[in-house]
């Protein structure tokens, strides 16, 4: 079998926290449009950004941004 390169990974952890990202944001927006805040898509993107997920996240998203696409 073929070694995974670094790049590679990299590419995959950005997919894999994009993905996850727009699906939570998905969710959220759909319960928001239904009008119902208590939904459960609503609750979890809330209890998520308020435990520093969200962030945590979004930060993995910009990192492997970075090292993606930085020159060397």
């Amino acid at each position: 079998a073929e070694k995974e390169t670094d790049t590679q990974k990299l590419e995959q952890i950005a997919l894999k926290a994009n993905n996850l990202f727009k699906t939570i944001k998905s969710m959220r927006r759909e319960a928001l449009k239904n009008g119902d805040e208590m939904s459960s898509g609503n609750l979890v993107f809330k209890c998520l950004r308020r435990s520093g997920h969200i962030g945590k996240l979004a930060e993995i998203k910009t990192n492997t941004y970075d090292k993606l696409f930085s020159i060397k």
